[in-house]
This record gives C-alpha cells, sequence and structure tokens, in this order.
C-alpha cells in the first residue's frame, strides 16, 4: 500500500505541528518572572499599602495570557499580607511590565523587615495551561521557581 503524496504532506505536516507545540510548552515553561520594584504607598489603619511591578519575559513564538494573580506576603513563615497582580497578556518573545499592589497587616512588625512574597501564577496556551509558583524574598530578590 503506498502513499499518496497529498497523505505524505499530511504526516509530514502533522509532525512538524507536534513538534512546534512541544518546544512552545518547553519554552514557556523558561518564562522568566522578577519584582523589579516594591514602593510604599501609604498607610492605615488596615496596614501599610505596597505596589509592585513585576517584569516578565517570554521566549515563546506565542503571546501568552496570564490571569489575575494572587499572592501571600509572610514573614518568618506566618502570613502578614496578600496582594495580587493584574491580569495581562505577554507579547510574543517580548518582555512585559505588570503593576500589582499588596497589603502588609497593621499589626505586622516594622517595615524594614524581611518578607517573602509567594504565589502561582497561571499561564494559558493554546494547548493547556501551566501553573508555575514564585517567591520573592525582599532581602534575597527573586528566589526561584518552586
Amino acid at each position: 500500500m503506498e502513499l499518496t503524496r497529498r497523505k505524505k504532506a499530511g504526516i509530514v505536516a502533522l509532525v512538524v505541528m507536534a513538534a512546534f507545540g512541544v518546544s512552545q510548552y518547553v519554552a514557556a515553561t523558561w518564562i522568566e518572572v522578577g519584582i523589579s520594584q516594591s514602593v510604599l504607598v501609604g498607610a492605615s489603619s488596615e496596614g501599610t499599602m505596597y505596589d509592585l511591578e513585576v517584569a516578565v519575559s517570554n521566549p515563546t513564538l506565542l503571546p501568552i495570557s496570564v490571569g489575575q494573580t494572587s499572592f501571600d506576603v509572610t514573614k518568618d513563615g506566618h502570613p502578614i499580607g496578600s496582594g495580587e497582580i493584574e491580569a495581562f497578556v505577554m507579547p510574543v518573545l517580548g518582555r512585559i511590565t505588570v503593576e500589582g499592589t499588596y497589603l502588609v497587616d497593621a499589626d505586622a512588625a516594622e517595615s524594614d523587615s524581611v518578607v517573602r512574597i509567594s504565589g502561582t501564577t497561571e499561564y494559558s496556551l493554546i494547548f493547556g495551561s501551566i501553573s508555575i509558583p514564585f517567591e520573592y524574598d525582599t532581602a534575597d530578590g527573586f528566589i526561584h521557581r518552586t
């Protein structure tokens, strides 16, 4: 049984599409996330509010949609606040800076203490999604994807 030219082309196209999909999925796991700055906005009876600037780079050939990301702020393993990063779309082979905010509870210790920001970002791809946990330590900077 001989394959026609059309069937051969279809098989080659399917293999190429599968290879592209796998390569983009692997590239998406290498997305870089870093907190570029955290600025004190103000204090109230509820706590201290900070603006957060997060830089994200996309090494894939696909625009990637990221939903709103919630995260926790802890000190010495104890929760002292929470925050959110707005939803955004990462540009193809590009870098974007997005804004977020977080609130440290009023009863938390002094503001110059070391805190850890941790959460999970979910990236929506055409063929699925990837959840990548992240941590940021105000003393050491970006720690790792856990």
